[in-house]
């Protein structure tokens, strides 16, 4: 019964939004965005958004064969893979191996979930005011703090609760910094009908990445143990942090 209310609610937002969400400001006869604010950047993604092209003619050329979308959904996928791995597992980890509580052992999933949400909201503010719009160099900064983080947790997981707990708090911040500002960077690499089209595209495979962090980690861990499952995590991070750091030399706003 808890999944029906919430399936049922959605469907009738859906609806609601079917008929009174438009698909853009020109529909109602308004300024683009770039306009109403004046922004360069967004003016010109507009400028370099043909008109007249179809749907196919649009996903085909802005999104199939667009290498930086690509790009994109491998960053993203390691993302989903690295955040769907330290968000079940942990807990798993730390009651069987290191004799946690289970209240102890699923704190460490409250922590982690914490600094995620003030992550995946700083990280906007930061990119549009601090890096002006530059989503890649920020996921990148993100990123790296990520990348010391997951190397440090084995050095003080066996000495101090602490510590470790501080340590996912801030791989949670990390980790959902580039796990959002990949959402919305998403949107200025291709067409600007296409961001229904590219939003899609790119969910379809990040949620591979999280049945890649499924049974494949059951797979790792019954042949290569608990080490294996902690060195999957960290190529997953690497290639995310591998991916922006492409993007950001790539792609410059």
């Amino acid at each position: 019964m808890g999944f029906y209310v919430p399936g049922a609610i959605s469907l009738l937002m859906g609806i609601v939004a079917l008929f009174t969400i438009k698909d853009r400001p020109g529909t109602l006869g308004l300024p683009n965005v770039g306009q109403w604010r004046n922004d360069p950047t967004e003016l010109a993604q507009v400028k370099a958004s043909p008109v007249n092209l179809s749907f196919w003619q649009i996903f085909v050329k802005y999104i199939l064969t667009n290498p930086l979308v690509w790009i994109i959904i491998i960053g993203d996928m390691s993302v989903y893979i690295a955040r769907t791995i330290l968000n079940d597992w942990p807990q798993i980890y730390y009651s069987q191996v290191h004799g946690w509580s289970l209240i102890k052992a699923n704190s460490i999933i409250s922590w982690f979930e914490a600094g995620g949400l003030a992550g995946g909201l700083l990280a906007g503010y930061l990119s549009d005011f601090m890096f002006k719009s530059n989503r890649w160099m920020t996921g990148l900064i993100f990123a790296l703090a990520l990348c010391i983080c997951i190397v440090l947790v084995p050095l003080v997981q066996d000495t101090s609760y602490t510590l470790t707990a501080i340590l996912f708090t801030i791989m949670g911040f990390a980790l959902y910094g580039p796990h959002m500002l990949f959402a919305v960077g998403c949107l200025d690499v291709t067409h600007k009908d296409a961001a229904g089209s590219i939003t899609g595209f790119r969910g379809l495979f990040s949620y591979v990445g999280a049945a890649m962090a499924g049974v494949p980690v059951i797979m790792v861990k019954n042949s290569w143990a608990w080490s294996g499952v902690y060195i999957y995590a960290v190529i997953a991070i690497l290639l995310t942090t591998l991916s922006l750091a492409l993007l950001s030399r790539l792609h410059r706003l």
